[in-house]
C-alpha cells in the first residue's frame, strides 16, 4: 500500500540488520520496509531543502545574539555569513590581514576575522558619516558637505570660528567700541569728520581738500591743533566755522602761533566755498571736522595736491591771525587778544596836558572832563589805564559816586573798578593830583589813556 515520505533531518550513523531467511523460509518484509522507509524520509528531507534554497531570496542565514557569540562559533569555513542581533550581518574571512577593532571587524574562534558587511561604506565618498568615540562626526568637514539648514539657528559660537575669520570675511577690520587705535580718518555720512592727521617732513607746500560750502546754506567747523616742531613753526589751537550764505564769514577762535600749518577758502564760482589744510615741511596737524545741512561734502582722504587750488580767497587763517581781517574771530597772540569790540559799551579816552602846570600839595589839575549816561541795570567800569608822571604825582578820576586814585606814579595795568552803578547822567573827570608835601609839575604832553566799559 503507498506510504508517506515524511522529511527527517536526524541521519543516524547506522541503520538495523535486515534478518536472513533460514530453512528455505523467505525473508520477512517489516524490517526492510522500515530501512527503505528511513532513506526516503532523508531524501525528502533533502528535497524540501533545495526548494528552499533555489527559491528567490535567502529563506535562513545562522543568527547569534551578540558579537561575543560570533567570536565564539565553532566550525565556521571561509565565506560562512552570520546575522548578529542589534549589529547586522557578518561575513567569515579566512585568512585576512584586517585588524579586528571590536566592532566592524571581530576575531573569529577558528581563525579569519568576521567582516561586517558595510565595513567599507564607513566614511566613504557618497556613503556613511562616522562618529567618533566622542559622537562627533570622525570625518572632515568638506566645503559644501554640510549646508545652512543642517545647521540650528544660533548653534555656530565663537570658539568655532578660526581667528581673524570674521574679519576676513567681511573685508574691512571694524572698531571696537572698547577702545581701538584708528589708521584712518572716521566720517560720518560726510558730516562729521575725526583725525585729519598730518605730521609732515617734505619742503613741498601741500593742499589737503577738507570740504566744501553751498552759497544757499550750511556751516562747517574746523576744530583742533594747527601746530609746528617748535614754538616759532606753530602752537596754535584753532575752533572755527565758515558759512558762504548771504556772503562769507568766519567764526571762532585762533589761539596760540601760527606758521607751518593754515586753512584756506576759496570761492569757486560755482556757489560752493572750497576749504583746503595748507601744510609745510614740519607742520603738525590733528583737526576734527562737523557740518551742517548742505555743507554735507566733507571729505577729506588724506591726500593732497601740490598745486594750489584755483579761485579767489575768501578767508586764509594766517591773515586773519596776523592781520585781523576778520572782525568776527578772536586771535590770542603771545597772550595778546586782538578783537574788535562794541564801541557803545567800550570806549576810551586819552588827553595830555597843554602845557607845564604847576601844582602844590593836595592840588589837582584837570585833564578831561565829561558827562556819561549809564543805561538802567549797567555799571561803568574802568577797564585800563596807562600814563607817566613824576613821583608824587596820582592819576584820579571819579564819579558822583565814587573815586579811584593811582597809587603808583606810571601805570600800564587792568583796573576793572566800577566806578558808577545804576541807571542815569553822571559827571566823569580825569584829574592829577600831588599827593606830596612840595609843589610839582606836571610837563607839557604829559597825559593819560584811559579806557571804560559800560555792562
Amino acid at each position: 500500500m503507498p506510504k508517506t515520505l515524511t522529511p527527517v533531518s536526524v541521519f543516524p550513523s547506522s541503520i538495523p540488520n535486515f534478518p536472513l531467511a533460514g530453512a528455505g523460509e523467505p525473508v520477512a518484509i517489516g524490517p526492510l520496509e522500515s530501512a527503505v522507509q528511513a532513506v526516503l524520509n532523508r531524501t525528502e528531507h533533502l528535497h524540501t531543502s533545495r526548494q528552499v534554497v533555489e527559491t528567490t531570496g535567502v529563506r535562513r542565514i545562522q543568527r547569534v545574539v551578540s558579537l561575543t557569540a560570533l567570536q565564539n562559533l565553532a566550525g565556521m569555513a571561509d565565506g560562512d555569513t552570520v546575522d548578529v542581533e542589534g549589529y547586522g550581518r557578518y561575513r567569515l574571512y579566512n585568512p585576512s590581514a584586517l585588524t579586528a577593532d571590536g566592532l566592524w571587524i571581530l576575531t573569529a574562534t577558528g581563525g579569519g576575522r568576521w567582516v561586517h558587511t558595510a565595513y567599507l561604506m564607513r566614511g566613504a565618498s557618497n556613503a556613511w558619516a562616522m562618529l567618533d568615540s566622542g559622537g562627533r562626526l570622525a570625518q572632515d568637514v568638506r566645503d559644501a558637505s554640510i549646508l545652512t539648514q543642517h545647521i540650528a539657528n544660533q548653534a555656530v559660537t565663537s570658539a568655532k570660528l578660526a581667528p581673524g575669520s570674521v574679519v576676513g570675511h567681511l573685508g574691512y577690520t571694524p572698531l571696537n567700541k572698547a577702545g581701538d587705535i584708528m589708521t584712518g580718518p572716521l566720517n560720518i555720512n560726510n558730516e562729521r569728520l575725526f583725525n585729519v592727521f598730518v605730521s609732515q617732513h617734505d619742503t613741498t607746500v601741500r593742499y589737503y581738500y577738507l570740504g566744501r560750502i553751498e552759497s544757499g546754506s550750511g556751516i562747517l567747523k574746523i576744530n583742533g591743533i594747527l601746530g609746528g616742531h617748535t614754538i616759532g613753526q606753530g602752537r596754535a589751537n584753532v575752533d572755527l566755522q565758515f558759512a558762504f550764505r548771504d556772503g562769507f564769514r568766519a567764526d571762532g577762535y585762533i589761539m596760540g602761533t601760527v606758521d607751518r600749518a593754515d586753512v584756506l577758502v576759496r570761492d569757486g564760482g560755482d556757489g560752493w566755498a572750497y576749504v583746503y589744510l595748507v601744510t609745510k615741511q614740519y607742520a603738525l596737524v590733528n583737526l576734527e571736522l562737523s557740518s551742517s545741512h548742505i555743507a554735507q561734502q566733507i571729505t577729506y582722504d588724506g591726500t593732497y595736491s601740490t598745486s594750489a587750488p584755483s579761485g579767489t580767497t575768501l578767508y586764509q587763517l594766517s591773515d586773519d591771525f596776523t592781520n585781523n581781517t576778520h572782525p568776527n574771530t578772536l586771535k590770542m597772540n603771545n597772550g595778546v587778544l586782538q578783537a574788535r569790540y562794541d564801541h557803545a559799551n567800550r570806549f576810551s579816552i586819552s588827553e595830555h596836558a597843554p602845557q607845564a602846570v604847576g601844582i602844590s600839595p593836595g592840588g589837582i589839575t584837570d585833564l578831561a572832563i565829561g558827562r556819561i549816561n549809564v543805561p538802567a541795570g549797567k555799571s561803568l567800569y574802568i577797564r585800563r589805564v596807562r600814563y607817566m608822571f613824576l613821583d608824587p604825582l596820582r592819576l584820579r578820576i571819579g564819579t558822583s559816586q565814587a573815586v579811584w586814585t593811582a597809587s603808583n606814579a606810571n601805570m600800564d595795568a587792568d583796573v576793572n573798578f566800577a566806578i558808577f552803578a545804576g541807571s542815569g547822567t553822571t559827571d566823569l573827570s580825569i584829574v592829577v593830583t600831588n599827593v606830596g608835601t612840595s609843589n610839582q609839575t606836571l610837563f607839557y604832553a604829559q597825559g593819560v589813556w584811559v579806557e571804560f566799559e559800560i555792562r
